[in-house]
């Protein structure tokens, strides 16, 4: 495994023989293909958590923002710190050198890096 990056609650880390891209944030963790990873940091990035706030105020959940997992069976529940945190896990560049695929044939290795 590759570490990406690391918060106080948070890791991101790249398995070098899957390449999945696993999120630990807090209790929770999201497997992940690359391209499907670029999909939801886009998505938490542009979460509106002050919506989901009111939208949920009357909930009896603690934790106003829902954010569906996979099904709606299961719900990540968090509040605005807890997004911005996860926000700020999320927010590193999609071309940094984390992200590059090596492939080795015969006695040769090529790698290259991930855009």
């Amino acid at each position: 495994m590759e570490v990406l990056i690391e918060t106080q609650n948070g890791k991101i880390f790249k398995c070098v023989k899957c390449e999945a891209i696993h999120v630990e944030y807090k209790n929770l963790n999201f497997n992940l293909k690359e391209e499907d990873f670029w999909k939801f940091a886009s998505y938490i990035q542009n979460l509106d958590g002050e919506e989901w706030i009111l939208r949920n105020k009357t909930s009896n959940f603690k934790r106003k923002i829902i954010i569906p997992v996979g099904s709606h069976i299961f719900n990540a529940l968090l509040d605005s710190k807890e997004l911005n945190e996860l926000r700020s896990l999320l927010n590193f560049k999609k071309d940094s050198a984390f992200f590059q695929q090596t492939i080795k044939a015969g006695g040769l290795e090529f790698t290259s890096h991930l855009n």
